[in-house]
């Protein structure tokens, strides 16, 4: 029986990505929430003053409301002010962001503990499915030195699937696709000649 499961890296990437859209989620909800409407209150202000011919003392009252402001001789106009639609896209935004980071986080607490078995008698899915050989309809190892990418096609009643070998996600991927090409009958290649996948970096170690 070897195994592969699921590498360090692709845990910690999937990590990163979660963490990165969940972040600038966040991001966006400052904006909508504390950012924005700021902007929009100094930009009023300035406005006001300039409205009441007073434009020279706004930034002395900006600095005394703590407000960080543009550089003297730079100036606000009506085009400076977010609508409510700008604000509300923030929002909106955010709600993407956070539903991708979410994404990301699911497919990590789903996947984490995935692994890929292979014995003499069948290979065993990262769900635990017990697939004969005989119901393999082809291994496509085309992309496998290239791309670290292998494409397992299967037929269960009557219906066919395709499962993705990646390399980048399973730790001693190449062991398992070489025990499965031992054993079963079509396998895609770049050349006539059949050489088996060879287990990358990390499986040498």
């Amino acid at each position: 029986m070897v195994e592969a499961k699921i590498a360090s890296e692709w845990v910690k990437w999937m990590w990163i990505k979660a963490a990165l859209f969940l972040c600038v989620a966040l991001w966006f909800v400052y904006d909508g929430l504390i950012g924005w409407p700021k902007k929009n209150e100094i930009v009023k202000s300035y406005l006001q003053f300039e409205e009441e011919g007073r434009s020279r003392d706004w930034r002395k009252h900006a600095k005394d409301q703590g407000w960080s402001i543009k550089a003297p001789g730079e100036t606000y106009s009506e085009e400076d002010i977010y609508t409510e639609g700008d604000i509300r896209g923030q929002f909106i935004w955010a709600a993407v962001c956070a539903a991708v980071g979410a994404v990301f986080l699911f497919k990590l607490q789903k996947e984490r503990r995935s692994v890929l078995r292979a014995d003499d008698e069948a290979f065993y899915l990262e769900d635990g499915t017990r697939l004969e050989y005989e119901k393999i309809t082809s291994l496509d190892i085309k992309k496998w030195s290239s791309k670290g990418l292998a494409y397992v096609r299967y037929e269960v009643d009557g219906n066919k699937k395709k499962l993705t070998v990646d390399d980048l996600k399973f730790e001693g991927a190449g062991k398992v696709l070489k025990k499965v090409k031992d054993n079963v009958k079509v396998v895609e290649q770049i050349a006539h000649q059949t050489p088996d996948p060879q287990p990358n970096n990390a499986e040498n170690t």
